[in-house]
């Protein structure tokens, strides 16, 4: 009896990558904390470490299975080779999963759930079309149904759930990224959506006057304006601050008639602290370029009664403050070491509290 609830508290889950057009990769890894970061030596890890991941037709993607424990989190990252020996190599967070850490590592978050619907993604050819559609869907219980809709037809899912767990469709004629998505599971009985994506419209209205890019207040209402060129569609993720965001409740900014390349958006928004990231349609996510403060790689904004800022800890001690627009302030920067007159790279912000009196004898 020990034995078998040892056993349920386990769950199967396979990591996957998926290969973009753009990849020029020798080999990739998924080291984390189920396998000892690799294990890597100072960031390198060997050709055949174990964190090696295969390639798997089927799926179209290359993947590796771990046995982790339900309830627990596991942080990773995905690495790369770009030479056989793997000196030239890099590390990502997963870019099928944003949720990351909160620090200058940003290894991404996994936690273990029964279900667990794992890394969605449409996979593009090189002409930006999906020409297929996969989610990782694990499970102690049993997997009844898999209905697989992409905007009114049903795609025939026979067969396309594999022994480890992915859920995999080719799609042929490929689809366009413009339309909606939906994956359901019927597991013991319940049914679960694995993934949902709405169908994309996008409508073309010009950038309201005096709004630049990036945050803007105007009218009490938040507008966000992004250059984007090459994009055919921009969304945008909003979500309280610390919380990431589904793809699912992305808002398609509207195109901006007189300037090319830019698309904007009115936000309505109530006082509090937001985290925004800008969704690209082969699901890429990026801050804001226009950033003053990033938080688990999305923009960190404060909507008061200065307008929209950058979100900081600071306590304000007077409710009467507006912060002056930001063409009228003066800003300096300085170079903390190199004014602390150190020249070692041992400058710290104590050293410049030292000469604060000389700043503001000078009319800083």
């Amino acid at each position: 009896m020990l034995s078998l609830l040892n056993a349920q508290a386990q769950l199967s889950v396979t990591f996957r990558y998926v290969k973009t057009p753009e990849d020029d990769f020798v080999r990739v890894f998924v080291p984390g904390e189920m396998n000892n970061w690799g294990p890597n030596s100072s960031g390198f890890i060997s050709p055949t470490a174990p964190s090696l991941m295969q390639l798997d037709e089927s799926v179209d993607s290359y993947t590796k299975n771990y046995s982790l424990n339900i309830g627990q989190q596991y942080l990773y990252k995905i690495h790369f080779h770009y030479n056989n020996s793997g000196s030239n190599y890099a590390w990502i967070p997963d870019p099928l999963n944003s949720l990351t850490t909160d620090d200058n590592w940003e290894n991404s978050i996994l936690n273990i759930t029964d279900p667990l619907f794992f890394q969605p993604v449409r996979h593009l050819n090189s002409d930006g079309m999906v020409d297929g559609l996969s989610v990782g869907m694990f499970t102690n219980g049993n997997i009844g149904q898999v209905i697989c809709v992409i905007g009114s037809d049903t795609i025939d899912t026979q067969n396309a759930l594999n022994g480890d767990g992915v859920f995999y469709v080719s799609l042929n004629p490929p689809r366009s990224l413009y339309e909606s998505y939906l994956i359901e599971a019927m597991i013991d009985g319940n049914t679960h959506t694995a993934y949902s994506q709405s169908a994309i419209n996008i409508e073309s209205e010009p950038l309201p006057n005096e709004v630049g890019l990036g945050p803007n207040w105007s009218n009490d209402q938040m507008i966000l304006a992004v250059f984007a060129p090459s994009q055919p569609v921009m969304q945008v993720i909003i979500s309280l601050a610390g919380a990431a965001g589904s793809t699912s409740d992305a808002l398609v900014m509207k195109k901006a008639t007189d300037l090319d390349d830019v698309w904007w958006l009115e936000l309505d928004l109530a006082d509090g602290q937001y985290d925004y990231e800008y969704l690209l349609l082969d699901g890429t996510r990026i801050p804001d370029p226009f950033s003053r403060r990033l938080e688990n790689n999305r923009t960190r904004i404060e909507i008061g009664s200065g307008g929209v800022s950058t979100a900081d800890n600071y306590q304000w001690l007077s409710n009467d403050y507006v912060r002056p627009d930001l063409d009228t302030l003066i800003i300096y920067e300085l170079h903390v070491d190199d004014f602390a007159a150190r020249g070692n790279g041992q400058g710290k912000f104590e050293h410049i509290t030292e000469k604060l009196d000389y700043l503001k004898s000078v009319g800083i």
